[in-house]
């Protein structure tokens, strides 16, 4: 299972989640930071198939460049 990277702004690490969307036929993966003291707080969803969503949101999460 993949583990995201620390937030690039502020170096704490993010929260990760998942929510079913409205028709409960697919999930929102995401990951963000909630840190108070980051100023920019960066947020990362993705929409898939039931129990893929939050994996994808980390591996987006983690694409740096």
């Amino acid at each position: 299972m993949m583990e995201p990277l620390s937030c690039p702004f502020c170096g704490c690490m993010p929260k990760t989640g998942v929510e079913l969307t409205a028709d409960s036929k697919t999930e929102m993966g995401f990951v963000k930071c909630e840190i108070a003291g980051c100023h920019v707080r960066p947020r990362v969803h993705s929409v898939m198939k039931i129990g893929e969503g939050e994996q994808s949101a980390i591996r987006r999460w983690n694409y740096r460049e």
